[in-house]
């Protein structure tokens, strides 16, 4: 990361709860990303531990600020989208950080579609991602795994893609669409974007773009979903 973050003393290095955790993402605000030495103004997101919990931290802050587990668990992707970070949870449900402050140890959260409130039984078969469209929509992949002639590994069998239908402001919900258009998606662990495939030779439109690096071992995610009272 010391090649992306501004040179900054005000910058605030990972607290221990998260260096003794397995860091799943770290997602920047797009000035940051784009433009690292130009914007000393920054915010960063981070997805950790077994529980998928979500912590920010932005410049000025001297600590992070961690989202308790009682607020939010089990987030599958994070993006900075007009001009706040949004968190997808693994049943879909999506929450905008509408501020934060590492100085006063203080978070307001925002659900625009909440968790259906059932269990949720495969999440060792999918994985999600959130993506935001050439012409601004916010997109969220979902991304259908099953098991390999009976192998202990997982590969991708489909996809499903979804837009934000936020037409009744009261109600926004996920509308399953069939086609991306001459968009191209390309996903990523840390940060997953869009492109018009007709400015890029060779990039094909209404396609996804993806790594199929999902081998855990069955029997691992399994135990982890049981564990926690998904299965």
């Amino acid at each position: 990361m010391a090649d992306i973050l501004p040179e900054s003393s005000d910058w605030a290095f990972l607290p221990a709860h998260l260096l003794d955790s397995i860091a799943e993402k770290l997602v920047t605000s797009y000035q940051l990303l784009r433009f690292p030495r130009l914007f000393p103004s920054y915010q960063v997101a981070a997805i950790y531990n077994d529980f998928c919990l979500v912590a920010l931290i932005k410049s000025g802050d001297k600590a992070w600020t961690s989202i308790s587990i009682e607020q939010l668990e089990l987030a599958a992707d994070v993006i900075y989208y007009e001009s706040r970070f949004h968190v997808l949870d693994r049943r879909l449900g999506l929450t905008k950080i509408k501020s934060f402050s590492g100085i006063e140890r203080s978070i307001e959260l925002g659900a625009i579609i909440k968790t259906p409130n059932r269990k949720y039984t495969s999440l060792e078969s999918q994985i999600s991602y959130l993506v935001e469209s050439s012409s601004g929509e916010l997109l969220t992949v979902v991304r259908i795994l099953k098991e390999k002639d009976h192998e202990v590994q997982f590969v991708t069998w489909f996809f499903k893609v979804y837009k934000l239908n936020r037409s009744i402001r009261s109600h926004p919900v996920w509308v399953e669409i069939e086609s991306i258009g001459g968009d191209a998606l390309f996903l990523g662990d840390n940060h997953s974007v869009s492109l018009v495939a007709s400015q890029f030779p060779g990039c094909l439109p209404n396609s996804i773009y993806y790594t199929d690096d999902f081998n855990d071992i069955v029997g691992s995610k399994a135990s982890w979903a049981q564990r926690h009272g998904y299965l």
